[in-house]
Order: structure tokens, then sequence, then C-alpha cells
């Protein structure tokens, strides 16, 4: 058995995550690699990351980036410009049939991972939400809502800060919240450290329990 490398939101960052699994020592003859999702968009090459972890044989959860690209892919009419070239590079069915593949969650007896949130309100966290699974980031204790943006509303707390599972015994991860530094909080650990932004990719290998990073290669685009 070879370990298991969890990587935060790579978002076409092609060379980080290159750069990232050699820091890592990567094996792909034993290791394991996973994404937490949103494997596309914002960075400059979304087909070569996607192409590597269908060649490779990776797994990634489902993230709202790669999502927002396979709802354009089942709805037809023309492409934006990086699904097509997505499509050109794989193939349409190809593409849409492993994105459509891609699991929300992952519930194993090392970890529990999801893209960005689970409700904190659902006794059993698979009943959480699709749309919060993709894209929640607060929680409303009051009215027990997740919403992915905060807005004017008041009361709300990071839904990793609320969730019971964040005091369990498995570590618990999750994106979709790019931050400078590490979000974390007991057992939960945010692994989207805002590559794209001109950040930092980040990954954390099981058992050894040991974070690991790399500065973007992209320019910072702003104050995230």
């Amino acid at each position: 058995m070879g370990r298991t490398v969890i990587i935060g939101d790579i978002h076409a960052c092609l060379d980080e995550l290159k750069d990232l699994l050699r820091l890592c020592s990567f094996d792909a003859s034993c290791d394991r690699l996973i994404s937490l999702g949103d494997l596309v968009h914002k960075g400059p090459d979304s087909a070569s990351v996607v192409e590597f972890f269908i060649t490779g044989g990776h797994q990634a959860l489902l993230g709202n980036h790669d999502d927002a690209m396979l709802q354009a892919l089942i709805h037809g009419g023309e492409l934006y410009p990086e699904a097509a070239a997505c499509v050109q590079r794989i193939g349409l069915e190809r593409l849409r049939n492993w994105l459509a593949s891609r699991p929300l969650y992952l519930d194993e007896p090392e970890f529990i991972a999801v893209h960005a949130a689970l409700d904190p309100g659902q006794a059993d966290f698979r009943q959480t939400s699709r749309k919060a699974m993709l894209s929640g980031r607060w929680y409303d204790p009051v009215s027990g809502k997740i919403h992915a943006k905060a807005g004017d509303r008041k009361g709300l707390r990071p839904w990793f800060q609320c969730h019971p599972l964040a005091q369990g015994e498995r570590p618990l991860f999750f994106g979709h919240w790019a931050g400078k530094e590490l979000r974390r909080h007991g057992q939960a650990v945010c692994l989207d450290t805002g590559c794209c932004y001109g950040g930092r990719l980040s990954a954390w290998i099981l058992p050894e329990q040991r974070l690991v990073q790399i500065p973007s290669r992209r320019p910072r685009q702003y104050d995230y």
C-alpha cells in the first residue's frame, strides 16, 4: 500500500500540479492521487489538467467549476473556448461521461472529503444538498441554511466551525474557499490556498498527516 495525496483546487495550473507532485515524491505505481475538485477554469491549461487525471486514472471530486463545464456539455450549443479546448483534447463523450461520474464526496475509514461544504444541520452528512457540497461556505445556525456567500446576512459562521465531524476522529478535507493561509478547525482542513490567484498549491499526505505546499507560478491577481 502506498500513500494518499489529497490536493486542493488546481484550477488549470498544470505546472504547479507537476511541481507539487515532484515535491511529494509522488509515485503513480503505488500512491493514490485525489483532487478535491475544480480542476478547470481560472488558470492557463484546463485541458491538460483534466487529461492528466483521466489518463492517469486518478480520482477527483466534482467541483462547482467542473460542474459548470459539465452542464455546458450536457445542454449543448456553442461551447465557451475553454470547454471547447477540453473537448478537442479529450473528446466530447469521454469528457462528459468522466465529469458526470465524479463523486460529490468521499467517505473512507481514513478521511472524509468534499469540494465545498457539508451541512451541520444534517445528522447524516451524506444528506447534504448537492448545491452545498459544490458551493457552500457559510452556515446560518438560526435558519439551518448553507450559503455560498455571506452578503449582508448576520450571524453566519463558516460551516466547518459548526460541523461535529470537525471534532471527530477522521480528517475532513475540503477546498473551494481560497485563503492565503490554510483554513483549519479541529480535524477540518481546507486545502484551497489560491494557486490560481498567485498563492500556493497545497497537498495533504496520508498516512503521514503531512502538509506539502508549493508557490504558484501565476502573478498575484488580487488580494484574495
